[in-house]
C-alpha cells in the first residue's frame, strides 16, 4: 500500500515540475516577444 501511494506522490511531483517549467517557458517567451518588439520600435525609428 505504501508503494502505490509513493508512486502517486512521485506522479505528482513530476506534474508539479512539469507546470513550473511550462509557466518559466511562458515567461521567457513573453520577454523574448518584448525584447524583438523593442528592437523592431528602434529600427522603425531609424528608418523613419
Amino acid at each position: 500500500m505504501e508503494d502505490v501511494f509513493n508512486q502517486g506522490r512521485m506522479i505528482d511531483d513530476m506534474d508539479k515540475d512539469e507546470r513550473i517549467e511550462f509557466v518559466v517557458d511562458q515567461v521567457k517567451d513573453a520577454d523574448i516577444a518584448k525584447t524583438e518588439g523593442r528592437h523592431a520600435a528602434k529600427q522603425a525609428e531609424k528608418q523613419a
